[in-house]
């Protein structure tokens, strides 16, 4: 088993360049497991908080983020901590390589890596962040709490438009987003809320659910999973 002694496994993500594969999570403290080949728990953490999510472009560049400012690095050798420009829960970590690389947390956290320092963005909202993703380096989304969607275009980040359920606004907790393409993005959350962004606004999917949904993964635009708890 990969965390023996029970504990639980929040954030994952694999390299299409080399296959090396991630996990993040806790057994009381952070633990990272990864897979070069075969699975192995990641040892000189510099860090024992709990973790909620990994990234990485391949076995030598891989980040994780979690709980009281954790932000930690692998570079091939070593394990290294970086201190944000902003101190916070982290809660999700996104790039589309080592020169460009997302991270978001509570009350609006957002921080930004250019292959040489970590810096501020202005989120433009104050609303604990879940999850980012994107197809490009401008065209990035996050998720968050209350329904907050947020983009990146490339210049500032701005709130992204969902359309209201019957004239109601969406205000359920969001936790995951995942797409194939700038007109094809899934995002998940609270009480079963599913949408689907059309590369106008979201729109909410009608479906009979009341799980709250923590994960989404689009192989491609009919064939899409999700995962939840009740």
């Amino acid at each position: 088993a990969l965390a023996k002694g029970g504990g639980k496994l929040v954030g994952s993500w694999g390299s299409d360049t080399d296959g090396t594969v991630c996990l993040a999570g806790d057994n009381g403290t952070g633990k990272v497991y990864c897979f070069k080949g075969q699975w192995k728990e990641e040892t000189g953490l510099p860090s024992s908080f709990l973790l909620a999510d990994v990234w990485l472009s391949g076995q030598n560049d891989i980040w994780v983020v979690g709980l009281s400012s954790t932000l930690m690095h692998w570079d091939g050798f070593s394990w290294t901590a970086f201190t944000p420009p902003v101190p916070g829960n982290l809660n999700s970590i996104w790039g589309t390589g080592p020169t460009d690389v997302w991270a978001v947390g509570d009350q609006g956290l957002l921080i930004h890596w250019d292959g040489t320092a970590w810096s501020t963005a202005a989120s433009q909202t104050t609303e604990h962040l879940r999850a980012a993703f994107g197809l490009a380096t401008n065209d990035v989304f996050v998720v968050g709490q209350k329904g907050v969607v947020m983009h990146y275009g490339g210049l500032v980040w701005a709130a992204s438009p969902v359309r209201p359920v019957q004239d109601v606004p969406v205000e359920d907790n969001l936790y995951a987003v995942h797409g194939v393409a700038s007109d094809d993005l899934w995002a998940v959350g609270g009480t079963g809320q599913v949408l689907r962004w059309d590369g106008a606004e979201w729109i909410s999917e009608e479906l009979e659910l009341t799980t709250t949904m923590r994960g989404v993964y689009a192989v491609a635009g009919n064939d899409v999973y999700a995962v939840g708890n009740d």
